[in-house]
């Protein structure tokens, strides 16, 4: 899991984005509070203009948990393949 000065250095990194691209999940599913900073990241995502994309089956699971789905451009189940 990622601490918070992490999660900060990321979230400005994200601000300045044209295009970020999500694969992988931080953390267990079925252990929420490992998902928080996975989650953290993702909000602040789906708080940019960016044109975002998450793959994986895991990853889009936690969009679509945390309703966050609507704001996300482009998910896909496939992890491996996305990145292809």
């Amino acid at each position: 899991s990622i601490g918070p000065e992490t999660i900060e250095r990321c979230r400005e990194i994200i601000e300045k984005a044209e295009a970020i691209f999500v694969n992988g999940l931080s953390g267990f599913l079925e252990e929420p509070k490992t998902t928080k900073p996975y989650i953290k990241l993702l909000q602040s995502i789906t708080s940019t203009n960016a044109y975002s994309i998450v793959g994986g089956g895991e990853s889009v699971a936690a969009v679509f948990l945390h309703n966050l789905e609507n704001r996300i451009s482009y998910c896909s189940t496939g992890g491996g393949a996305s990145l292809y």
